[in-house]
């Protein structure tokens, strides 16, 4: 049978070793959900109230010549490209899908939603409904 002493190192052994699974397990957590927003996301469509408008009547109607597009980068930096400008800020993973794009000039934060692989941007009953590109491999 084995001493006290013996027993409680093995005790501590077998916590320390918990514990770094968990942290482990946490941090490839955090990567999977930051490989799941980086890259290019392209407008797909827009709601309004619960009526959809696909991507080429939205570009009509804002008179836009490109798709607007947000682009997440793995250093938490991000671009919002739309009107012709790009835009650069950071973002942050609040957690459940969902992420704060910090408005560069502190006016307002945005929040966007991960939801069947699609980010989603809602405000004032409107919804920008973006899908991620993929890369060139």
């Amino acid at each position: 049978m084995l001493n006290k002493k013996i027993k409680s190192k093995v005790v501590l052994l077998l916590l320390t070793a918990f514990i770094c699974i968990t942290i482990t397990a946490c941090n490839n957590s955090d990567d999977a959900s930051k490989a799941l927003i980086t890259g290019t996301w392209e407008l797909s469509s827009a709601k309004v109230a619960d009526q959809e408008i696909t991507r080429d009547d939205f570009l009509k109607q804002m008179n836009l010549d490109s798709f607007p597009q947000i682009i997440f980068y793995e250093d938490n930096t991000v671009s919002i490209e739309i009107f012709g400008e790009a835009k650069k800020s950071k973002w942050s993973d609040d957690g459940d899908g969902v992420y704060t794009i910090k408005d560069s000039d502190n006016s307002s934060d945005l929040q966007v939603n991960l939801e069947n692989n699609q980010l989603l941007f809602s405000q004032s009953g409107i919804t920008l409904v973006f899908e991620k590109q993929k890369s060139a491999d």
